[in-house]
């Protein structure tokens, strides 16, 4: 384990261990720096403490981060598997939602994409749930609207529109 925590705090960015990135999660960073944002080059990761008291610090590994800003974006595909080598968020709910709440306690923004989702697939505030597996066009606005409203400290967006690729919602911490 990475022991060169001593000089960092809860909520410091430190270099990743884990450096696998899946091709939804490299079209998303990528669309970020497209569109202006601030992507560090490698996966970074955030200093957080650990769930178990035996334990310091845990690093936690967003699929994106704007370090700036302290956002975490988290890709969750949510949808059936097609194949046995698929991957999937569906059931990991639990999992989720403790990651945000450390990295909230770190004090992080976690915003979670949920592709393949359906009514009530939230985890938080943040989240943006679409319907599509596919990072759609409906789906690249909705986020960079969830981005800067969590920047520009707004009220997470509630609303919804129908576009050619699915259903997609901004959700404000509520059910549908």
């Amino acid at each position: 384990m990475w022991d060169g925590t001593a000089s960092l705090k809860i909520g410091d960015v430190l270099p990743a261990r884990n450096h696998v990135s899946s091709l939804i999660e490299e079209t998303v960073r990528a669309h970020f720096v497209k569109m202006g944002y601030a992507v560090p080059e490698e996966k970074m990761a955030a200093l957080c403490h650990h769930p178990d008291p035996k334990h310091k610090y845990l690093s936690l590994t967003p699929d994106v981060v704007l370090i700036d800003h302290k956002i975490a974006v988290e890709v969750d595909p949510c949808g059936q598997c097609d194949s046995a080598r698929g991957y999937t968020h569906r059931g990991e709910g639990e999992k989720d939602q403790i990651r945000n709440d450390l990295f909230n306690e770190a004090g992080w923004t976690v915003i979670r994409l949920r592709l393949g989702a359906t009514k009530g697939m939230h985890i938080g505030k943040r989240d943006v749930v679409v319907e599509s597996s596919g990072f759609t066009a409906a789906a690249q606005v909705a986020l960079l609207e969830a981005i800067d409203d969590a920047i520009a400290q707004r009220r997470a967006r509630v609303g919804s529109s129908r576009r050619s690729n699915g259903l997609l919602r901004l959700n404000a911490g509520r059910p549908w």
